[in-house]
């Protein structure tokens, strides 16, 4: 089974809140991969990354470091779309 890992930086000036996040539920959940992220500035537990609620518990500011995990058929695919949309957000 495929896995791929990712750091990625919330560049947002809000950070990754209630929109964002639904943002990145709504890409994650277009994959069959699971995946998983962190909070490594904050040290924050491992989340579903499908999970708006789980995503809250990154409580991820503006510059904060998150590792993403995404693990299945379509891993790769995944963590590309999951970059892009931090990249933008």
């Amino acid at each position: 089974m495929a896995q791929h890992t990712i750091d990625v930086t919330v560049t947002n000036p809000m950070g990754l809140h209630l929109r964002t996040g639904k943002e990145v539920v709504q890409v994650a959940n277009r994959f069959d991969a699971e995946i998983s992220a962190q909070n490594l500035t904050r040290e924050s537990p491992v989340v579903d990354l499908k999970s708006i609620l789980q995503i809250m518990q990154l409580q991820a500011r503006q510059g904060h470091m998150l590792r993403l995990w995404a693990s299945g058929q379509d891993a790769a695919a995944a963590i590309a779309a999951l970059t892009i949309l931090f990249q933008v957000a």
